[in-house]
């Protein structure tokens, strides 16, 4: 089986726009350095565009990659960066979608989709949650 996390790290623009793009390039260094930490040698992890990254899980059913995109996901959140000029320090959550191919998927794209449009929902309703595309229908098969 082969399974796929999409997460984007929330409001990620108010770190740029509030705090500085050091700030967000430290939010990225730091989410980068706690995700290899969940991940296992046979994945591959990889930045998919600005806030936006996924971690492709080879030989990973449905109910483990979940396991795993909530590990992600709490792991981040535990996570906070110093702020720029006082002692305070930005919590830093994400939103996340998984996908696993085998699920109505019959590609890599479709997977890939999926796992997008169910990061989407995730932020949509509420963020730093994790949501699986194959527990909703519609646009997402």
């Amino acid at each position: 089986r082969l399974s796929l996390v999409f997460f984007d790290i929330d409001n990620f623009k108010d770190f740029n726009s509030i705090h500085g793009h050091s700030t967000g390039n430290a939010v990225l260094v730091s989410v980068v350095d706690r995700v290899r930490g969940c991940v296992r040698g046979i994945d591959l992890f990889a930045r998919y565009g600005g806030e936006e990254f996924v971690i492709v899980l080879p030989e990973t059913p449905p109910g483990e990659a979940a396991t795993i995109a909530e590990r992600v996901r709490s792991t981040i959140e535990s996570l906070t960066v110093p702020s720029p000029g006082n002692d305070t320090r930005l919590s830093v959550t994400v939103s996340v979608g998984v996908s696993s191919l085998g699920s109505g998927y019959a590609d890599f794209q479709g997977m890939l989709e999926a796992a997008n449009t169910a990061e989407r929902r995730a932020k949509e309703t509420g963020r730093n949650r994790v949501v699986a595309a194959e527990s909703f229908t519609g646009s997402t098969r």
